[in-house]
């Protein structure tokens, strides 16, 4: 008596009755059903609370209907980001650890026989300087490879009560972005303090520490778009080093871009000026050299009375590293800049257009 299982003898007679009982449920799905619409069609709390009142609702006058603004969902949005990242202290922690360690590391390979002394040896210090630009453009790509695919079905469902595309990806580029800033300073500061050689930079390091912040950054952007462009994390994760391969290939550390660029075949050079490690390493290699003047370093190297020989001139040479690695395609500090804000500012651009189009989808 009064048991619920009941009604459900009526529904499967209705079926039977309507004939419903032997549609193919794969195959003729969306005919099932229709007896029900019908029902309830004729029933009179479709009529009463429906039909009667289609068309009669009034407009609230005097009330628009507005979102929350652009400002304020960047900033709510970049809170809650911020609570899940220090939330989260394993996984921030082993992401802040990366770079104290590769500067460890760092400072290990170059305290090897071959390396020890000052950074007088030709193309030493360019090789560090190529480290640590992969350091940071790796630094970014696994910080943001996968903030964007892991929460699709979240960022779906807020779309559809106003979210906006914009203060979302600048929300998780915005904190992302100060997590990069403390990895630069960590990777430069600890390469820095733990290299047994002086790279004498003077005031440069903090020119160059800039340029790995920028290169972190281009690689935060470009692993939003991998992200973005990924169905999981796994992927994601899969993709990254897809990419980071072209720019530790192509970067200028293990062939100069001057030779790319007298190659009769331009394919290597034309790949080199999209990876935004050619550019800062060239950048980082002019700040070396302008605070390590060639001529001074053979002066301390060579004899006095070897001053006017040939073998000064190959010394000065030989450690003229802009000239060596870029030759005729190294460019001023501003066009490098100028290309790692569109490194970063380009893929942003890609990753809104792409979750713009979900809303199509």
């Amino acid at each position: 008596m009064n048991n619920p299982d009941n009604a459900l003898i009526g529904l499967h007679q209705g079926e039977e009755d309507a004939g419903e009982i032997k549609l193919n449920p794969s195959s003729e799905r969306n005919k099932k059903g229709r007896l029900w619409q019908g029902v309830y069609l004729k029933s009179k709390e479709y009529q009463e609370y429906v039909s009667k009142r289609s068309g009669k609702v009034k407009e609230l006058k005097g009330e628009s209907k507005q979102g929350i603004s652009a400002l304020r969902q960047w900033w709510t949005l970049s809170q809650r980001f911020l609570r899940i990242k220090l939330k989260d202290k394993v996984n921030t922690s082993i992401l802040l650890a990366q770079a104290p360690l590769i500067g460890m590391m760092i400072a290990v390979l170059f305290s090897e026989q071959a390396y020890l002394g000052d950074a007088v040896l030709p193309g030493m210090a360019t090789t560090l300087l190529f480290v640590l630009a992969i350091s940071a453009v790796w630094f970014g790509n696994i910080n943001a490879s996968r903030e964007i695919v892991a929460e699709r079905a979240i960022f779906e469902r807020e779309r559809k009560v106003g979210l906006g595309i914009l203060p979302y990806v600048m929300s998780k580029f915005g904190v992302l972005a100060l997590l990069c800033a403390l990895q630069s300073l960590l990777l430069v500061g600890v390469t820095w303090l733990f290299t047994p050689f002086s790279l004498r930079l003077g005031d440069g390091i903090y020119t160059i520490t800039l340029l790995v912040f920028l290169t972190s950054l281009s690689g935060l952007s470009i692993g939003l778009l991998v992200s973005t462009l990924s169905r999981s994390q796994a992927q994601a994760l899969a993709l990254v080093p897809i990419v980071l391969l072209p720019m530790i290939i192509f970067g200028g550390g293990m062939m100069t871009v001057k030779q790319m660029s007298d190659n009769s075949n331009p394919i290597a050079y034309t790949l080199a000026q999209v990876m935004p490690t050619r550019w800062a390493v060239e950048d980082m290699t002019r700040i070396y050299e302008t605070n390590n003047p060639a001529e001074q370093i053979c002066r301390d190297l060579v004899a006095p009375d070897l001053y006017d020989t040939v073998a000064f001139d190959t010394c000065v040479s030989s450690r003229q590293l802009t000239e060596r690695n870029y030759g005729a395609a190294q460019v001023n500090s501003s066009m490098v800049l100028l290309m790692l804000w569109l490194f970063t500012l380009l893929p942003l651009v890609a990753v809104c257009w792409l979750l713009k189009q979900r809303d199509n989808a």
